[in-house]
């Protein structure tokens, strides 16, 4: 499995993802995270809410969710 699919795991099992949780439960960098998590927002399945160290991310398609 790669890291984005299991930073893509994450947020099918968790409301909201942060990148230390991404840090924690993936096991790469800081760096790395926010790097991977960047490119799912860009690929639209994650959404970016909030701004500085209140920043989480959104899995965009959940069940009911399909926009």
């Amino acid at each position: 499995m790669t890291d984005e699919e299991k930073i893509v795991e994450l947020g099918k099992n968790f409301y909201e993802i942060r990148i230390k949780d991404i840090v924690g439960r993936v096991g790469v960098s800081r760096n790395t995270a926010t790097r991977k998590i960047n490119a799912l927002i860009e690929k639209n399945i994650f959404e970016r809410r909030g701004k500085g160290a209140g920043t989480y991310f959104v899995y965009k398609k959940r069940k009911g969710n399909n926009k």
